[in-house]
């Protein structure tokens, strides 16, 4: 589906199969002598003919098109590689040029460490598992490093100039795009209308010297202060009402931190026992059953948490027999 924005701005929705997410929002600014294509889908065939379709039915190709990343993960960057020509310029941050040049992996770390101290290695989960998730399954084939912006860069598309602005938390090296004429934000997954943003802690949680939580929220607060009329998500619809839904979402992980401390109570739980315990939007109602990548999910989510509230001072921890447990302070 494809819907036009206005100022040229084209909101190109691509299918995402394997993924409960659905869909993602890749949006074509047309330019002058150069086009702007930002986010793209997973490295699948369907989202290669959604994107050939949208590409006729849009009258653009690659030879005066330019790509934008707000973030590495795949089903915003998974389609660079198949895209890109000799033409193309890939825009994105540091962190996520190093993905895309496969320096780096979506991990930071010992991720066997990992699933021992998250209690997930105890729930059956194995290193191996990790093929298993889209960040890994459907992402691009290496490229040539990138163009690497950093916050206050300003990129131009026609009479359009995109304001660069760092917003991690969901993930390292997230950037939003912000149009001050027009007061958009192209968010990425950092403000999402339906669903919430997912923020992992990706290292072993009992070496976490980062609280990406934390920065989410710091972040959160930073796109808050931009006059702002249309925020354009990765994901379903169009946020108008830009403040409201900030606003919602900083809610929400209050609300997310307080039933974690009564989900502790008076035990120590590692982050599996809280993650089977945590209300969370999805059709399957036990964690026992959530497919492997929604397992890794909602216990990287629900690190995130204990990670901020350790940060916080509400909550400290154990290290017993590899793996970390906490407890309300």
């Amino acid at each position: 589906m494809i819907e036009e924005l206005g100022q040229g701005i084209h909101r190109i929705e691509i299918g995402l199969p394997h993924t409960p997410l659905k869909s993602v929002n890749a949006y074509f600014i047309r330019g002058g002598e150069r086009n702007l294509l930002i986010d793209l889908g997973f490295n699948h065939p369907d989202c290669q003919e959604e994107m050939t379709k949208a590409m006729e039915e849009l009258g653009f190709s690659m030879r005066d098109t330019d790509i934008f990343l707000t973030h590495y993960h795949a089903d915003h960057s998974g389609l660079v590689g198949w895209l890109m020509n000799e033409n193309t310029k890939v825009i994105c941050s540091e962190y996520s040029a190093q993905f895309m040049t496969w320096e780096k992996d979506f991990f930071e770390g010992d991720l066997e460490e990992f699933l021992c101290q998250s209690g997930l290695k105890a729930a059956g989960l194995k290193v191996s598992d990790r093929s298993k998730l889209p960040v890994a399954q459907f992402r691009s084939e290496p490229i040539d490093k990138p163009v690497v912006v950093a916050e206050g860069d300003v990129i131009e598309v026609g009479d359009l100039k995109l304001v660069c602005f760092d917003t991690g938390g969901h993930c390292a090296g997230h950037l939003c795009l912000y149009e001050p004429n027009l007061k958009i934000l192209f968010s990425g997954d950092h403000v999402l209308g339906d669903i919430t943003p997912n923020n992992n802690l990706n290292v072993s949680p009992w070496k976490a010297s980062i609280d990406p939580l934390g920065s989410y929220l710091e972040n959160l607060d930073k796109v808050s202060q931009l006059d702002l009329e249309l925020i354009l998500p990765g994901h379903r619809k169009v946020i108008r009402n830009c403040y409201q839904r900030i606003e919602e979402l900083s809610a929400h992980h209050k609300d997310r931190q307080n039933t974690i401390s009564e989900i502790l109570g008076n035990e120590k739980l590692n982050a599996v026992e809280v993650s089977e315990r945590v209300p969370w939007n999805i059709s399957i109602k036990e964690w026992k059953d959530f497919p492997i990548p929604q397992k890794f999910f909602s216990v990287g989510e629900g690190l995130s948490h204990l990670n901020h509230m350790r940060f916080e001072g509400l909550v400290d921890y154990d290290l017993i027999d590899g793996v970390v447990y906490y407890y309300n302070t």
